[in-house]
């Protein structure tokens, strides 16, 4: 090797700087010696001196770029390997982490692990000490049954032994015959063994008031109406209204009932007499049925004050047409018995029930008789009888006809066929109580309002109000502010009516407020009553509660619970929600998030609306603008027939305009006022004119109509005082007890007038004041405090009376806790809440808060109420004892006492009031039925209690009974199966609880069949007794009402299946209708189509097509020819000519229909779309499916834009429209509509099969719940 010295030195070479790196390449050569010596070898001239260099001789010259590529290949080399080696680093880093950290969790999860066996170590450890204990608690039950069977056994032993010492006793004395006594042994020692059994499980330990969760115990009876078919309804089937439907728009039977009684002058005043003394029993009987009696009479007119008499004209027949019962008792004949027989009775005659009395005829009475009798539907009494014999009589009649009214004679074939069970009336429905009173009261109040004269100003707020309701997502409630008498009540009363005919798939909720004094301003009832009309709409296990605060905090769920399912949610209106007691705090449920699918809107005056509500969406409701009034002005002369001079109307609009607060109520009373004194003075106009408010036009108005009944006047003055303290109203039988002074005579047309300026109204038999302006100007003209406070206390001390004497209604109830709460009279109202007929009163309503408070206002809590009522009633018991008979009443009210406690939490003294019940009951009839309901209840809180065994032993108990009662009690025997089921379930008895559901589902089953078995025979019994009576009338009736009515016997025979006598009759009517010249009127048309309907269920085609065509042709040439019956023939005709196969013909009559449709209702109306889908299926059905595509395209976009997108009529016209396309072989199309379609019958189904979208929760698909029934 040589030496470095030897290696060249280049500069190029030197690769790099860093230390312990060589910058120069060695090139390893052979020694000089060596090299020249091979040289040498190979034959060299000679030895090469010394000193010559490598390159000089022999060297190896390398290229520049070489050495640089070698050079970046070396340098790229040895990064990549750094890179390596850091990369290699960072992992080993990495793992050792990792490794670090599972390490930690191993250790951790070890620690665990061990925890873990530990726990099962001491849990295994517990089991088996639990196990240990409950083989010796076993063990020791078992012995304590066996020591207890022993005992029970050795005393039944005993018994016997006593009992047959008896019986060998007995055999000696008196003979008695064996086998006799044999019996009697073993009904005694069943008895016996029953004891044993009521005993055994009452000896348990005394229960926690403190852990007893409050159930409900509720009762509702509910009168089933049943109405009778007439021809003035269509012919073919009626559709069927559901509850929500009928709730928001049945009429209740009014609530007073009016027998107007016309006596001629000579017997006016013995008829009168009697019928006075005889009065109170009869008003006794209307009231116990919460209906008022008042007995119109207007007597002792002679001739001289003839012209007095007649300025009552009107006011006689307007009572007359408000009377139910028309009473004449005749003699001798006047005008003014004559015009009241011919306007109640000869004019009219089915119009109003009709008793005459006639006594002493004179030649004019008899002629008078005959005509009565003509008519043939009045009922007469002219027997050989003395006078009084006939009064006699004719009270019975009245009494008669009274409780027919009141559907309360037990005698009736009507009533028994339609009264409900008392086994019915003792369950509840749906959980829920139901005040037909109350409702009543609300039904009449949206009536008065909607009866408004003025519409102006009003309809234009209609689309604020439907943008509201058609919004999206929660929103707030919606504030209706006004002015007194600005017409909030006329707006939402407007609107609501056409809201539900709009949108009739809609509940819609309504209150309205009346007196802040009355019943109606009480939050906790209206919550209690909308409650129970929701509960109709989605039953629910859970019961309504009778705590007033968890009605308050309850009510938003159940408005949750409904609005998801129903398709257009819940519109819940509340008018003058300010007036309602405390308010603010009451209604604080409105300031929390209300759910999506429910709107609120409430109305109050601006003086006095809550701050807080303010908050909401407001609407205001601005006063009248001139154009409105000028409107106003023009309007109200239309509708009363009546019309102001030039003069007085430029002076009425010259006091509008100078007014800054001209509102609707103003507007009306002034023009009602002006229009019914026509013959006011000028300085009498410009008076009225110069009131600057409602209040002092009332208080002129009153003063003026007292001014002209100046001999009325003190007594009217204090009626208005007696109306004026009461709380609710008061009626009128009522007033002329509290004020003798007052007659017919003078009493009925200040009445009619005061009714006729707005001042008093008549609501639910009470006469009230209309509106707060006339209270408030009452109370301003009659302002000493003294005679409003004497007049409070006569009030009182009136229907405290009827309450002494056991006379106690519904009104009274209302009544008497605000009077007496008013004056702070506590001992009056401790004797008023003692009374066990109000308490039977309010319970049964469900009025719990008034009963609370009462007894709060007298000082007692709760617990002290329920033994308050208890030691009342064994007051009663002890009572009944004396006389030694049986009194079930006593344990009816031990029954709803403990009901009341047992709702009210208070489980302690429930069992006291039910045991009680049940020991009075089994004194009376051990197996009756209710002798296990109250065993029921007893299991029930025993239940509560978690007593479990005395539970099963009560229940038992009570299906023992009720299953020997058979069919009458199946719906309790299901009852009582039921709770068995619940109770095996809990204590995983399963094989126990499948048998008696299985049991119970028959039974129901059973029960509902049964039902309608029964509905159906009421149904075809009331068909037979309206046949009858119309066959009655046929024979006195003659012209149109004959034809009419053996039109309605078609119809009603119709409904029975009897084709041939349904042919018969209607034959027979349409001829007596041609015989009289009416071929071609609308009132042939009817028997008509009946007629049809007759012929096409007896798959007469032939002759249902002519009568049809006739129809057709009648319509054709009379203005009536878009009537609703001419488009149902046209529809009817239509149908039947697709089933003859004679298409040609029904496609034009559909056609024609569509154009009918088009032209009364528009071309967006569901109606058009359905007739639209009736021709696009007849187009279908020929193969002609060019013509159908857009029949069933229009039809598809009039639902979507009057339904909605995803309702289930749009599903199923896609599927049609899916069918069409793949038809026509539109493949694509047909998937696109069908795929759609099936998007939209899962979203039902994942939604409980019921929801669908609303039009209403969002522009997109956000979806309610609609019943599928609804298609």
């Amino acid at each position: 090797m040589g030496s470095g010295s030897s290696f060249p030195q280049h500069d190029e070479f030197d690769l790099s700087d860093e230390p312990g790196v060589v910058k120069r390449i060695p090139i390893e050569m052979n020694p000089r010696r060596t090299f020249g010596g091979a040289l040498r070898s190979v034959g060299s001239l000679g030895r090469r001196p010394r000193g010559v260099s490598l390159r000089s001789t022999f060297s190896v010259e390398l290229d520049n770029t070489e050495v640089e590529k070698i050079r970046k290949e070396f340098e790229m080399y040895k990064i990549s390997k750094q890179a390596e080696m850091g990369d290699s680093l960072k992992k080993v880093n990495k793992l050792e982490n990792e490794n670090r950290r599972l390490r930690a969790e191993l250790q951790a999860l070890q620690k665990t692990c061990d925890k873990l066996r530990t726990q099962r170590d001491l849990t295994l450890d517990a089991e088996y000490q639990a196990l240990e204990r409950a083989s010796s608690f076993e063990t020791e039950r078992n012995k304590v049954q066996k020591q207890f069977k022993i005992f029970r056994e050795s005393k039944e032993s005993e018994i016997r032994d006593l009992l047959k010492a008896k019986e060998k006793f007995e055999r000696a004395l008196h003979h008695v015959d064996p086998e006799a006594l044999s019996e009697m042994r073993g009904k005694d020692l069943a008895d016996e063994a029953n004891r044993f059994q009521e005993l055994w499980p009452s000896l348990q330990s005394e229960p926690s008031i403190g852990s007893s969760t409050q159930l409900q115990s509720l009762r509702r009876a509910f009168d089933e109406l049943e109405g009778f078919p007439t021809s003035s309804r269509a012919w073919t089937d009626l559709p069927s209204l559901s509850f929500a439907q009928t709730l928001t728009s049945f009429s209740f039977s009014p609530s007073s009932i009016r027998v107007y009684v016309s006596v001629s002058p000579d017997l006016s005043h013995d008829v009168l007499s009697f019928l006075k003394s005889r009065e109170a029993n009869l008003r006794h009987l209307c009231e116990k049925e919460n209906r008022f009696l008042s007995l119109v009479s207007f007597s002792g007119h002679t001739e001289d004050e003839e012209d007095q008499f007649m300025n009552m004209q009107e006011v006689r027949r307007n009572e007359i047409k408000r009377s139910n019962i028309l009473v004449s008792v005749v003699s001798k004949v006047d005008r003014f018995v004559e015009e009241d027989l011919n306007l109640g009775y000869l004019s009219n005659p089915g119009e109003r029930k009709t008793i005459c009395l006639f006594h002493n005829m004179s030649e004019q009475a008899a002629t008078l008789s005959r005509q009565v009798k003509s008519k043939g539907l009045a009922l007469i009494i002219e027997d050989d009888l003395t006078f009084e014999g006939k009064l006699n009589s004719l009270y019975l009649e009245i009494e008669k006809l009274l409780k027919l009214e009141l559907g309360h004679d037990t005698t009736s074939e009507v009533y028994q066929a339609c009264r409900v069970p008392s086994d019915v009336t003792d369950s509840p429905r749906n959980g829920a109580f139901w005040d037909l009173y109350g409702e009543n009261e609300q039904q009449q109040t949206l009536v008065a309002a909607l009866d408004c004269v003025c519409e102006l100003g009003v309809s234009k707020l209609h689309d604020r109000l439907n943008e509201h309701i058609l919004a999206a997502g929660p929103l707030p409630p919606l504030l209706v502010l006004g002015g007194p008498g600005s017409g909030r009540s006329l707006l939402l009363a407007r609107w609501l009516s056409n809201h539900v005919k709009r949108n009739p798939s809609c509940l819609v909720l309504y209150h309205f407020v009346g007196s802040p004094s009355s019943r109606s301003a009480v939050v906790v009832n209206m919550i209690q009553r909308l409650t129970s009309q929701v509960m109709q709409i989605v039953p629910s296990s859970q019961n309504l509660t009778s705590d007033p605060s968890r009605l308050l905090e309850e009510f938003p769920y159940w408005l949750e619970k409904v609005s998801t399912n129903l398709p257009d949610g819940v519109v819940l209106v509340i008018d003058s929600g300010d007036r309602f007691q405390n308010c603010e705090d009451n209604l604080a449920w409105l300031l929390d998030p209300l759910p999506v699918e429910s709107r609120v809107i409430i109305s109050a005056q601006v003086e006095t609306c809550p701050k807080v509500w303010r908050s909401w969406p407001v609407l205001e409701i601005d006063p009248l603008s001139e154009e409105e009034i000028s409107e106003f002005l023009q309007t109200i002369p239309l509708k009363k027939d009546s019309y102001l001079s030039e003069d007085m109307e430029r002076q009425v609009l010259q006091r509008c305009k100078m007014g800054d607060d001209v509102h609707p109520l103003y507007l009306t009373v002034l023009m009602s006022s002006l229009l019914s004194n026509l013959r006011w003075t000028d300085e009498e106009v410009v008076e009225c004119l110069n009131c600057p408010n409602t209040e002092q036009l009332y208080q002129y108005l009153i003063q003026d109509i007292l001014g002209r009944h100046s001999r009325a006047a003190p007594h009217v003055r204090k009626a208005l005082q007696l109306i004026l303290v009461s709380q609710n109203g008061i009626p009128e039988s009522a007033l002329f007890d509290l004020v003798p002074e007052l007659s017919w005579n003078t009493w009925a047309p200040v009445c009619q007038e005061l009714q006729d300026r707005y001042v008093l109204t008549v609501k639910c038999g009470l006469l009230s004041y209309a509106y707060e302006q006339a209270r408030t100007a009452v109370q301003l003209l009659f302002s000493p405090e003294e005679e409003l406070v004497l007049s409070r206390d006569e009030l009182t001390e009136y229907y405290m009376r009827a309450v002494r004497s056991n006379n106690a209604t519904c009104h009274i109830c209302d009544e008497l806790p605000g009077l007496l709460q008013s004056s702070e009279n506590l001992p009056l109202l401790r004797e008023f809440a003692s009374n066990v007929d109000v308490f039977r009163i309010l319970y049964t309503r469900g009025r719990y808060a008034d009963i609370l408070n009462c007894w709060q206002t007298v000082g007692l809590d709760r617990l002290s109420v329920s033994k308050e009522y208890f030691e009342i009633i064994k007051q009663m018991e002890e009572a009944a004892a004396l006389n030694d008979t049986p009194c079930p009443e006593v344990a009816n009210l031990f029954e709803m006492v403990g009901k009341f406690s047992k709702d009210l939490g208070l489980l302690n003294q429930a069992v006291w009031a039910f045991q009680r019940a049940l020991e009075v009951r089994e004194a009376i009839d051990p197996d009756d039925p209710s002798v296990g309901r109250c065993f029921y209840l007893l299991g029930s809180l025993h239940i509560q209690w978690g007593k479990v065994a005395s539970a099963e032993s009560y229940f038992k108990q009570a299906l023992y009974i009720w299953e020997m009662c058979e069919a009458s009690c199946q719906q309790w025997v299901t009852k009582a199966l039921d709770s068995l089921a619940i109770l095996y379930k809990r204590q995983g008895k399963y094989d126990m609880v499948e048998s008696l559901t299985k049991k119970s589902a028959t039974l129901k089953k059973e029960v509902a069949s049964q039902e309608a078995s029964s509905q159906s025979q009421r149904g075809q019994g009331n068909l037979r007794r309206r046949i009858q009576v119309l066959q009655e009338q046929c024979q006195k009736l003659e012209g149109v009402p004959l034809a009419e009515a053996l039109a309605d016997l078609g119809v009603l025979f119709l409904w029975q299946q009897d084709l041939e006598s349904a042919k018969e009759h209607l034959m027979q009517g349409i001829t007596i209708m041609e015989r009289l010249g009416s071929v071609r009127t609308p009132k042939l048309l009817r028997p008509l189509g009946t007629l049809a309907t007759v012929y096409e269920t007896a798959k007469d085609l032939e002759q249902a097509e002519s009568v049809y065509l006739r129809m057709l042709d009648i319509c054709k040439k009379i203005p009536e020819r878009d009537s609703p019956i001419a488009n149902m023939a046209a529809r009817n005709l239509g149908s039947l000519y697709k089933k003859q196969g004679k298409f040609e013909k029904a496609e034009m009559l559909y056609k024609d229909s569509i154009r009918r449709k088009e032209a009364c209702l528009g071309t967006e109306h569901p109606n058009v779309a359905t007739d639209l889908l009736n021709l696009a299926i007849l187009f279908c059905q020929q193969g002609n499916h060019a013509q159908a595509l857009p029949l069933f395209e229009r039809a598809l976009s009039v639902y979507e834009n009057c339904y909605g997108p995803r309702h289930p009529r749009v599903a199923e016209i896609l599927r049609n429209l899916a069918v069409l396309h793949y038809e026509r072989g539109n493949e694509q199309r047909a998937a696109e509509l069908y795929k759609r379609a099936n998007e939209m019958k899962e979203m039902m189904s994942i939604s409980g099969g019921s929801r669908l979208a609303s039009r209403r929760s969002s522009v997109t698909s956000v979806s309610v719940s609609r019943p599928l029934s609804e298609k």
